[in-house]
């Protein structure tokens, strides 16, 4: 069946400017009605004016074909009705390194930068990157997903924090301490995304 959302060539030839006045009418009429395209939209706007930043490293092609399969697959679809059931997903750590270097395409703006760990869970990938502040650390992520996500939660035995996604799919986390930690992702209240044994500090 034909999706009924826009191909992501066509809104990154929008984002850089390679359409024509009628593509540009057409396709901003359909991101008007579906926030999943334009959400795909901001995105694409973030990551290409950061590749196009002078002082920003080259994304590496690795990357950014992987970002461009993660968005071509088939998104999962939930109905809409609320579900006393939520859908468990089970995700691992794909690497995770420690340094100054920021890699996975991402900006730190942090200069403390000690970790970064990149997660994954079926068609959904989150990339951490943990700053240091004194004795404490801060960890800001990124979903990628075509799915909505309104609350990323870091727990243990010790303490409950949580951190609300915003519409690029970014979320942080401040004053966390040294530890092991669960990452706990919800997406429209009707699944979770579950990433055991993250280690901070």
């Amino acid at each position: 069946m034909e999706s009924p959302h826009i191909e992501i060539e066509k809104l990154t030839d929008l984002v850089v400017g390679r359409v024509s006045d009628l593509e540009t009418k057409e396709v901003s009429a359909h991101l008007a009605g579906c926030p999943t395209c334009a959400i795909l939209k901001m995105r694409l706007e973030k990551t290409i004016g950061l590749m196009q930043s002078d002082n920003l490293e080259e994304v590496p092609s690795h990357t950014f074909e992987r970002t461009l399969d993660l968005f071509n697959q088939r998104p999962l679809v939930f109905n809409n009705e609320k579900s006393s059931i939520v859908k468990k997903i089970f995700g691992i750590i794909e690497s995770a390194t420690s340094g100054m270097t920021p890699v996975f395409g991402l900006r730190s703006g942090q200069p403390e930068l000690t970790q970064q760990i990149k997660l994954s869970a079926d068609e959904f990938e989150v990339f951490l990157q943990v700053s240091q502040k004194e004795e404490n650390f801060r960890v800001f992520g990124e979903l990628f997903s075509r799915i909505i996500a309104n609350q990323a939660i870091l727990r243990n035995s010790q303490v409950v924090l949580t951190a609300s996604i915003n519409d690029l799919g970014e979320f942080s986390f401040t004053n966390v301490k040294s530890g092991i930690y669960q990452l706990v992702i919800t997406l429209n209240d009707v699944a979770e995304i579950e990433f055991p044994e993250i280690t901070i500090g």
